[in-house]
């Protein structure tokens, strides 16, 4: 099914393990070779980050990793690599992504994550853009989440995750607010192996997305008004990430009345789902 909305605003997803971080549309910044954070004192310049994945140190400083090789497993806190190396399923900087290397199987399942946490600060309102490659070696998810309370909390438990199925078929789910998945739109003519750039709004309780020549809408509970991390979760697959920029935007934002979700997006193929999934994972 394919959703394309239109809509003007006024103001614009059990189990987790944590460790705590420290502390769109298009804007007219410059990619620096290194993250730059800038913050200011003034309403009129707010805080904005950029990162184009060039500079090691720069990423390790602003990023926390964490990788997950089953649901319920350890989890390892580690560091990015300067270049790909002999540990499999870990991040590495290539040619200006962030990129998950190593070989991936089907069979692995969904418990087989890498999670990488913007953790230079927290964000409630915001502009987000990013561009994102699902990777080719399984069929499984390349995730941006929000609103995460701790570094290292899974989508499972905490935030809310955004991801492509192979279909082109967008969709959300959030174990902490209101379940899924829910189906948010399309993009026809999805290839898992090509890079889209995401332009992301979240203000308020809602949330637009624009990709691939697609605007899709997202309104989430009322209690998920909240401040939170961002981050970017591969999900048993080789997912990259490049030039991201964040643009926090002011706290006051109209927050709609809460309504049941069943009544605003309709819910994914379930034969599939992330729910279905995790139990297999748990009685497995």
């Amino acid at each position: 099914m394919k959703k394309t909305v239109a809509l003007l605003l006024s103001g614009l997803i059990c189990l987790g393990f944590f460790v705590g971080c420290s502390s769109a549309t298009e804007y007219s910044v410059q990619l620096p070779s290194e993250g730059k954070n800038t913050e200011s004192n003034t309403e009129e310049s707010p805080y904005e980050y950029v990162q184009d994945f060039t500079d090691l140190e720069t990423v390790n400083n602003d990023f926390k990793f964490y990788y997950l090789t089953k649901f319920g497993g350890t989890l390892l806190t580690e560091e990015a690599y300067a270049e790909k190396g002999d540990e499999n399923g870990h991040w590495a900087l290539e040619n200006g992504t962030l990129t998950r290397y190593g070989s991936f199987d089907a069979a692995q399942g969904s418990g087989n994550i890498a999670m990488a946490f913007l953790s230079v600060r927290k964000f409630r309102n915001f502009e987000m853009q990013v561009d994102i490659r699902q990777g080719t070696q399984t069929n499984y998810w390349s995730i941006f989440s929000i609103r995460h309370d701790e570094c290292g909390r899974h989508y499972a438990a905490d935030g809310e995750a955004f991801y492509f199925d192979v279909d082109g078929t967008l969709k959300t789910w959030g174990h902490g607010f209101h379940g899924g998945p829910y189906l948010i739109g399309e993009v026809n003519g999805y290839d898992q192996s090509q890079w889209y750039t995401y332009h992301i709004t979240v203000s308020g309780n809602y949330m637009v997305v624009e990709v691939g020549g697609e605007t899709m809408i997202v309104k989430m509970p009322v209690m998920f008004y909240r401040t939170g991390y961002i981050a970017f979760m591969s999900v048993n697959n080789d997912m990259a990430i490049r030039n991201l920029r964040v643009k926090a935007l002011p706290d006051s934002a109209e927050v709609l009345p809460d309504r049941d979700p069943d009544q605003s997006l309709p819910s994914a193929d379930t034969d599939d789902s992330l729910d279905n999934l995790i139990k297999e994972q748990e009685n497995g």
